[in-house]
């Protein structure tokens, strides 16, 4: 993986995936949160920064404006696996997300291998135990 240089040795941007096990966008201040710290390491030229969510959100809902997904390089996980009232929507716990969570095992696999990801960068806890059981 990295050696810690903010660029290889042949001058190639560090590739970080941000992993963010949620539905995006959504008219949620988290979501407007990662995507802004998304966008922030992708000013940076040595970085190059993805984010990967789950496959449904709400573009459509009050607040979750189309600028929440404007220049991000964004992923989709695995989908049709909405459980449970409000579409997977709602903050909280809930037995969709739980499986939702382990279906973005496998895609955040995929993702990082296809991209070449140096690093893994994981938003909340949910995250960290996705990419350290995809890792």
């Amino acid at each position: 993986m990295h050696d810690g240089s903010d660029r290889d040795a042949i001058g190639a941007p560090r590739v970080q995936l941000h992993l963010a096990c949620m539905p995006f966008p959504t008219a949620q201040g988290t979501q407007a949160a990662v995507a802004a710290i998304v966008r922030a390491a992708s000013d940076d030229v040595s970085t190059e920064a993805h984010l990967l969510t789950y496959a449904h959100g709400a573009p459509g809902a009050r607040g979750a404006r189309g600028a929440q997904t404007d220049g991000l390089r964004l992923h989709r996980g695995a989908r049709g696996w909405r459980l449970g009232r409000g579409g997977g929507l709602r903050s909280g716990p809930s037995l969709g997300k739980v499986v939702g969570d382990l279906s973005m095992v496998g895609a955040t696999r995929r993702c990082a291998r296809a991209l070449g990801a140096d690093v893994i960068v994981a938003h909340h806890v949910e995250a960290a135990l996705v990419a350290d059981l995809a890792t």
